[in-house]
């Protein structure tokens, strides 16, 4: 019995959406480090490394829509528009460039270098610059570049983010006074504290700010 090909279109494409939605949390490795010099200005420093079950995953996704399989029905239910492999492993200049402003007002994207991680999955570090940390502002929500893309298709890890911040949008912001960093993390004492377990009871507790080195803090 030959399958409707309106039924195909319907079903496929949502499994493989929500497969790739599932794969995001383990198969993407990410790290920032921010230098920040004693006149406020600095780098970031971001490192986006991504599996190969990522990248396979986005190139079969990437094959169905360009041989015009979409999903039929209510118009309003349009896939999210889906990154390719090569925008993930090898951004554009001018999508980082784009990106700089999710990392705060006055961040310049300054350079794009490949590489891979211990485990041997392909991706790159991206520098970026900036004149005044107090005007740095990450949105985990709201990654930089193609990166952008991927994190709306994973609403439920969106939906934990905002419980740990008590319903407020997530976002971690800086403020350098008096030779002092401090960083508010936006997140509520309950989350610092299982953090703080996770890490061995190095990061602090309690309603006490996360301490830091040269006096940088982490306020719950």
């Amino acid at each position: 019995m030959n399958t409707p090909p309106n039924l195909i279109r319907r079903s496929v494409l949502p499994l493989i959406l929500a497969g790739v939605a599932l794969l995001m949390p383990s198969c993407i490795e990410n790290s920032t480090v921010i230098r920040v010099r004693k006149d406020g200005g600095g780098e970031i420093f971001a490192r986006y490394h991504f599996s190969p079950q990522m990248t396979g995953m986005l190139g079969m996704m990437n094959g169905l829509a360009a041989s015009g399989l979409q999903v039929e029905g209510a118009e309003s239910a349009k896939p999210p528009q889906m990154p390719t492999a090569d925008s993930l492993l090898k951004p554009s200049q001018e999508s980082l460039e784009q990106g700089a402003s999710a990392y705060g007002e006055g961040v310049k994207f300054v350079r794009q270098e490949p590489g891979k991680n211990a485990a041997g999955w392909d991706g790159y570090l991206a520098v970026y610059q900036f004149d005044d940390i107090n005007k740095l502002s990450f949105d985990p929500n709201n990654p930089p570049g193609p990166l952008n893309d991927l994190a709306k298709m994973n609403p439920e890890a969106a939906a934990e983010l905002k419980k740990q911040t008590d319903g407020k949008d997530p976002g971690v912001k800086f403020t350098m006074a008096d030779g002092t960093l401090t960083i508010d993390t936006g997140m509520n004492t309950e989350s610092i504290k299982k953090i703080s377990e996770g890490a061995g009871g190095g990061l602090g507790g309690g309603d006490s700010p996360l301490s830091g080195p040269n006096g940088a803090q982490i306020d719950p």
